[in-house]
């Protein structure tokens, strides 16, 4: 049975609703002379959206240039244009781990949760070869590319390209209990935080955890992508 999901991105589309049914500015038109409303930032990066998860993304580029236009600072603007420009196989790692599609998922909710970026949904869809992001089937298996931030998602070990020298395996006596149970329990807790957007929360988490294992490199990459995925919603606000 066909499922429709919008996931994460309803937030932005909201927002942006909201900016329209408030009013713009006014422009007006070059053959009638009557005004019509000139497109925000916020509703050009929500059209975008649109148009990436309804698979047009020929339509999403020219208003992701024009959005670019009005914010060339926008990371994520750029990142989307390469998202839309390069080869799937390009932008992510060939190789992948496979998840199936529970109720409630999305290729957005997908990408945040394993890649650490909502916006990736568009690269993410072009590397599973579909079309339209909104139409996916409750169990259908979806690839991963095992990005760094996947790996330790999965608890994947880092590839030899990567990683010169694999850390030596850590004995279960190596750390006193007490103190390995605080750092999964703030793990498990940091996670949670951030996978229900309550990004601050869960930086302060990891930043707790980090005084006690500073060489926990899940919470290390953890932290990063919750800061830059914090930076990146300030952005379009």
């Amino acid at each position: 049975m066909k499922l429709l999901r919008v996931g994460l991105l309803v937030v932005v589309f909201a927002a942006c609703a909201a900016c329209t049914a408030m009013g713009g500015s006014q422009q007006p038109t070059a053959q009638t002379g009557q005004s019509q409303p000139a497109s925000s930032a916020k509703e050009r990066f929500a059209q975008v959206l649109r148009l990436l998860e309804n698979g047009d993304a020929a339509a999403a580029r020219v208003e992701l240039i024009a959005y670019l236009e009005q914010q060339p600072a926008s990371e994520v603007g750029r990142d989307l244009l390469r998202q839309i420009d390069t080869p799937a196989e390009e932008y992510f790692p060939q190789q992948y781990r496979v998840v199936e599609l529970a109720p409630g998922d999305s290729l957005s909710t997908l990408a945040q949760e394993y890649l650490g970026d909502v916006y990736q949904f568009h690269a993410l869809a072009k590397y599973n070869g579909i079309k339209q992001p909104r139409q996916l089937e409750l169990g259908q298996s979806i690839k991963i590319p095992l990005t760094d931030y996947a790996r330790s998602q999965f608890d994947v070990p880092a590839s030899p390209a990567s990683t010169p020298a694999a850390p030596a395996a850590v004995s279960g006596a190596s750390k006193a209990e007490p103190a390995q149970g605080q750092v999964d329990a703030l793990h498990r807790q940091a996670l949670n935080e951030f996978r229900a957007q309550n990004l601050d929360s869960a930086i302060a988490l990891w930043d707790e955890l980090l005084l006690i294992d500073p060489g926990h490199e899940s919470a290390r990459l953890y932290r990063n992508q919750a800061i830059e995925l914090k930076e990146k919603l300030t952005q379009i606000e």
